[in-house]
């Protein structure tokens, strides 16, 4: 079954998956090298930070290693930085948070934008102070606030159903993601019972479900 691993370097923490226990070192390198940038030649993975290079050969089963453990690397140079977005940033349109194209980067002529898409402070306003500062900063900032009436105050759910659903899971050592739709009924006191689960047709393994 396939399973990630951490490899920890001057660059950060990086999650490689896809491998499993007959995954050698060399195929790691290949794995760093796709997702990074780093030359395999280049690489020297250890399990300890200033530890003794990993023969290629040697398997992650040889190492002990399973799912979420860590292997150290160094290397000369820097790892490529992450890749974009490619829906670029989000916005707020009534209530939902949908895709947006990237907005267009401040013209040469304005100077360094406040944010991006938007003028840049000369451009707003000749003169500044901190409490001007401040208020343009509130204006552009996305505050979560409690919601004061809950739309659903209680959520009861089948007991046998929901154990018969966690079972399977259970039976795989939570190796793998499972999920389903609930289905139910609102209460005349605005409670939730669901009665029924369906899973919908899916491929999924201990990273993701599609």
């Amino acid at each position: 079954m396939a399973f990630l691993i951490r490899v920890r370097g001057k660059d950060g923490m990086w999650r490689i998956s896809g491998l499993n226990d007959t995954s050698t070192i060399s195929e790691v390198k290949a794995r760093v090298e796709e997702l990074k940038g780093v030359e395999a030649a280049t690489q020297t993975l250890s399990t300890e930070a200033k530890g003794d290079a990993l023969d290629d050969g040697t398997t992650l089963a040889d190492l002990g290693l399973s799912r979420g453990d860590i292997l150290h690397i160094r290397y000369d140079g820097s790892a490529a930085p992450a890749a974009p977005a490619a829906t670029g940033p989000v916005m707020i349109s009534g209530g939902e948070v949908v895709p947006v194209a990237a907005p267009a980067a401040a013209s040469a002529s304005s100077g360094a934008a406040f944010r991006p898409g938007m003028q840049a402070m000369r451009d707003i306003k000749k003169q500044w102070n901190w409490t001007d500062f401040m208020d343009l900063t509130r204006a552009h900032q996305f505050t979560l606030k409690q919601q004061l009436e809950p739309h659903c105050k209680l959520v009861t759910v089948d007991t046998e159903m929901m154990l018969s659903f966690v079972r399977h899971v259970q039976n795989l050592a939570f190796q793998t993601t499972r999920f389903a739709w609930l289905y139910g009924f609102y209460t005349e006191e605005n409670k939730v019972v669901a009665v029924a689960a369906y899973e919908p047709p899916q491929e999924a393994d201990v990273d993701e479900c599609r």
